[in-house]
């Protein structure tokens, strides 16, 4: 039992990183915790009299600022804490626990600023910092562990078609695809240099700067070596060879030597011929190659 949470918890889970992402939850979780406390009204918010929805509004005022802040603007100021290539449903947890906690604090905040201003319609006295911590938490600790569970089974499936959609589509496309096999001179150490068939390119990986990593298959030896050469150049050296694909922003693959198109919760993966990694597939990527070889979306 606690070996499969452990290996729940260590599964790949998609980070929110667009800015227009990022308004839209803030914006729904605020609504939804103003019109959550309008209409149940706990902890003694029913002997609030004068303009309760304005009142109550700051609370959902609150949660957003203290989501956008969260999801926007930490990961811009600790990003190797936010990386969304090692993001798992661990740290989305947590990440929620955190929100709720910043909300439960500023929650407090304005609770004091309440009772400043509309006295003893709510409490005699207003509520503690730990009240509030325990308020907020025991709302919202059970929806985010239930929220996580559903939202990762929903990607996951919706992945894996997308995965078994792709592998139709390049069954579709194999008699569009030109293989003009193109030899490329590959400089290793010394001053050598390895002629290599672009067929026998397993895959490009981009290491930043102009720097790209070239994995091919030499006599059923797999070799790899770090070249001076961005991916825009690899890919104007084999143009002619379609069956050259660029499927990432950071990775070239050769579509002959994928064994398997997979996918997780966060993203779809290429598994390749004679290499043990996982390459990443770009969420448009799918939707290119329909559109190259103009087929059918599945």
């Amino acid at each position: 039992m606690f070996t499969e949470v452990r290996n729940w918890l260590a599964r790949p889970f998609p980070f929110v990183q667009s800015y227009k992402q990022s308004v839209y939850i803030s914006f729904i979780a605020g609504v939804f915790v103003t019109m959550f406390l309008y209409t149940f009204k706990p902890f003694g918010i029913e002997q609030l009299k004068e303009d309760p929805l304005l009142h109550l509004s700051g609370y959902g005022l609150i949660t957003f600022w203290a989501i956008y802040f969260s999801i926007q603007v930490l990961p811009a100021i600790l990003p190797r804490l936010f990386d969304e290539s090692t993001w798992n449903i661990l740290k989305n947890i947590l990440l929620m626990i955190w929100i709720t906690f910043l909300v439960s604090i500023f929650n407090w905040m304005y609770g004091l600023l309440m009772f400043k201003v509309i006295g003893s319609d709510v409490h005699d006295h207003p509520a503690t910092f730990l009240q509030n911590v325990w308020m907020t938490v025991s709302v919202g600790v059970f929806p985010i562990l239930i929220a996580n569970y559903i939202l990762e089974k929903q990607l996951f499936t919706r992945n894996r078609k997308l995965a078994h959609s792709l592998e139709e589509s390049f069954e579709q496309s194999n008699e569009h695809v030109k293989n003009d096999h193109i030899m490329i001179e590959i400089p290793l150490d010394r001053n050598e240099v390895a002629m290599v068939s672009s067929n026998n390119i397993i895959c490009v990986r981009a290491e930043g700067g102009n720097y790209a990593t070239v994995f091919w298959n030499e006599e059923n030896e797999i070799r790899s070596q770090l070249w001076r050469i961005t991916l825009k150049n690899v890919l104007e050296l084999v143009e002619k060879d379609e069956g050259i694909l660029q499927c990432h922003k950071s990775y070239l693959v050769n579509r002959a030597l994928i064994r398997e198109v997979t996918g997780n919760a966060r993203t779809l993966v290429f598994l390749m011929e004679g290499i043990e990694f996982e390459i990443p597939v770009s969420r448009n990527f799918p939707r290119e190659l329909v559109e190259k070889y103009h087929l059918q979306s599945a």
